[in-house]
């Protein structure tokens, strides 16, 4: 028993220190456990944590999400148009990306398109009212004339890389722009930033009916509309009756008004190109290379601009144009379209300086009546000199002196009154028997149809000085064409014997060749000054201006050089004529002088008589040479004829008796020089 208890005593002793054991080790473990399950909680409140985050932003994005509506509101009351639709655009990335699966805000992008929607039709509602009431304004009637400044002020330039200002050419107070560029600006930047280009084209047609009301507005103004009438022919019928001020003045103010327009358009169509500009730097920034479509975009904007200018000069153009029909067009004075060229001249500058460009369909116009008028004031020309041609006489006509005091200044340079010379310059009354060219020495004897064909050159460079600069060469043209029509109807009347029966001549006389000839002289000499009055006029002529202009002159001199020389042959052929057929009944037998060379003799002195007072001593003396030299050979083909030879017969000495006869009337005329008449040239009637 007692062994039991020390067994027993000894188990409770071992029980109790392994519950010691036992109670420390589960208090380890205890302590252990508590660290582990923290440790493992860690990563799990991470993950809470996050999705809390998360949580919180989705709750964030819908609370904008849900404030965007008023935003927008705000932003469009404050015209911030491209604040609004970038808030919408970034809403629906929003929508899309980051809270696609949000069953609460499924129907917010179908809302946010119909804003965007809403917000277009806003935008180009409202560009379409600025725009409508900017160029709808009441037309304003003014002058084109006051605008000439621009034509020695430089292009106006650019700001803003684009923006074009009101002040490329100052206005007056009472052209002031009330343009709101800002809210045109924000506008425009709108349409822009939602792709909306169709304002570009609103703005076009809108500028192209404000060119229409212009010139009707000024057109009604000026003309009194008593009965429905159309505009184009209002103006065809103010057109047959306006005289050249009236007309122009319509013009002018028709010009001056557009130019305010078009001033108009140039400040919206600058505000345009900012925009566009504006966008563009943006988006190169973000994409760090330019916009493809903003780039068409401004150029799209530039060719609006060139269309809107080319429709201005056209629908003047057609009115320039009215102004060339027929009955209108004898109406036209030079000053007239100088005038209308200056106006042409303001309004290419101005809308030069607007697109870029010229138009050209009113110059095209200017240029088309030019043309009319100088081919009707051609036809004139024409018409009065084959009239003056057919009545003239063909005679030696003398002139008063202030005759030529009518002449255009430059033509008065050129042909002046001659020095005394050997013939009589002036009778006792004061008449001019000859005229001279300035720089030549010779005087000519002249018709009457001259001076007053000189008249006729004279307008022709009077229309120099008073039509465009583009009318030169056709101007040059037709005055060849006078100049030729004056050649050639004159070969027609006295070579062609025309005068007899037009003038009433019985016959052509050498007297009537021989003033012909010198009036055409005259003529032909004054033609190569009158070219270089053109080409010193004209120095900015192009090369293919000038060789035409040189050529048509060339050609004309040498027409006149053939007709010359046809009239030189003329009188040679008849004297010469007129003494082969003294010389065909020339029997060489006593008495001597035989009739033959008496009437030879005093045929000589039928022609001396004629020309001398006319042609200069020095073609008299070629002339009578040129006969003298024929008739010894026609002498000598009769002495050949007639088998005789020089061998002292009788038949001999009457030849030679003939011969000296013949020399003593040449040498009293005192027309050939003494070696013409030496013995030694007479006796070459044997030889040749």
């Amino acid at each position: 028993r007692s062994q039991v208890m020390t067994y027993h005593d000894a188990l409770m002793s071992q029980l109790r220190a392994l519950i010691s054991v036992v109670r420390t080790l589960r208090e380890r473990l205890a302590d252990v456990e508590k660290g582990v399950v923290l440790a493992l909680k860690v990563p799990h409140l991470c993950l809470r944590k996050q999705n809390i985050e998360i949580l919180l932003k989705k709750l964030n994005v819908i609370h904008t999400l849900h404030q965007t509506q008023p935003t927008i509101q705000v932003l469009l009351s404050r015209q911030e148009f491209s604040g609004a639709l970038d808030l919408i655009s970034t809403s629906q990335d929003i929508l899309k990306d980051d809270v696609a699966n949000i069953v609460a805000l499924r129907h917010l992008p179908s809302q946010l398109e119909q804003l965007m929607q809403v917000i277009g039709r806003m935008l180009l509602s409202d560009f379409k009212r600025i725009v409508n009431t900017e160029l709808s304004a009441d037309t304003s009637i003014v002058s084109g004339q006051q605008f000439e400044n621009v034509l020695q002020s430089p292009p106006p330039t650019d700001t803003n890389d684009g923006a074009l200002t009101a002040n490329g050419h100052s206005y007056g107070k009472e052209d002031e722009l009330p343009l709101d560029e800002f809210a045109l600006s924000s506008l425009v930047s709108g349409l822009i930033r939602q792709e909306s280009y169709s304002f570009l084209e609103h703005f076009e047609e809108t500028a192209i009916n404000a060119v229409k009301r212009t010139i009707k507005d000024v057109v009604l103004e000026k003309l009194d509309l008593t009965e429905e009438k159309t505009l184009t022919s209002l103006v065809a019928e103010f057109a047959v009756v306006a005289s050249s001020e009236d007309w122009t003045e319509l013009l002018d103010l028709l010009v001056g008004s557009l130019i305010i327009v078009l001033r108009k358009m140039k400040m919206i169509h600058g505000t345009i190109i900012s925009s566009i500009q504006t966008k563009q730097t943006s988006d190169s920034v973000i994409h760090e290379t330019e916009n493809v479509t903003v780039v068409r975009l401004r150029q799209t904007s530039d060719e609006v601009m060139i269309n809107i200018c080319d429709q201005v000069h056209e629908r003047l153009g057609k009115l320039v144009n009215v102004r060339t029909r027929p009955n209108a067009v004898k109406l036209v004075t030079p000053k007239e379209l100088s005038t209308l060229q200056s106006l042409i001249n303001i309004l290419s500058k101005v809308t030069s300086d607007i697109c870029g460009r010229t138009s050209a369909g009113l110059q095209l116009s200017h240029q088309g009546q030019t043309i009319q008028f100088i081919q009707q004031f051609h036809e004139a020309s024409r018409n009065k000199v084959a009239n003056l041609l057919e009545k003239e006489k063909w005679k030696r006509h003398f002139c008063k002196a202030d005759d030529l005091t009518k002449l255009s200044e430059p033509l008065l340079n050129l042909v002046t009154q001659p020095t005394q010379s050997q013939h009589s310059s002036d009778d006792s009354n004061g008449n001019l028997q000859e005229l001279r060219i300035s720089g030549c020495e010779e005087s000519f004897a002249f018709v009457d149809s001259v001076v007053r064909y000189l008249g006729t050159v004279s307008t022709y460079l009077d229309l120099l000085t008073n039509l465009p600069t583009s009318a030169c060469q056709e101007v040059a043209l037709k005055l060849c064409d006078l100049l030729k029509l004056f050649n050639s109807r004159t070969c027609q009347l006295v070579l062609g014997a025309g005068a007899v029966s037009l003038a009433g001549l019985k016959t052509i006389t050498i007297r009537n060749l021989a003033i012909t000839l010198r009036s055409l002289e005259f003529v032909a000499t004054l033609i190569p000054l009158i070219r270089s009055y053109f080409m010193d006029l004209f120095p900015g002529l192009t090369a293919k201006q000038y060789t035409t202009i040189e050529k048509s002159f060339d050609n004309t001199v040498k027409d006149y050089n053939d007709h010359l020389g046809e009239l030189e042959r003329k009188i040679h052929v008849i004297v010469d004529a007129a003494l082969q057929a003294q010389l065909a009944t020339w029997a060489r037998k006593p008495p001597v002088p035989s009739n033959s060379f008496k009437s030879i003799g005093k045929q000589l002195a039928k022609l001396h008589e004629a020309i001398q007072d006319i042609v200069p001593a020095s073609r008299v003396t070629k002339l009578f040479q040129s006969i003298h030299n024929q008739f010894l050979k026609r002498v000598a083909d009769s002495l050949k004829a007639a088998n005789l030879k020089p061998d002292n017969s009788p038949s001999h000495g009457l030849v030679v008796s003939e011969l000296i006869f013949y020399r003593e009337n040449l040498k009293y005329m005192n027309v050939l020089n003494p070696e013409d008449l030496h013995d030694s040239k007479l006796q070459t009637v044997w030889s040749l």
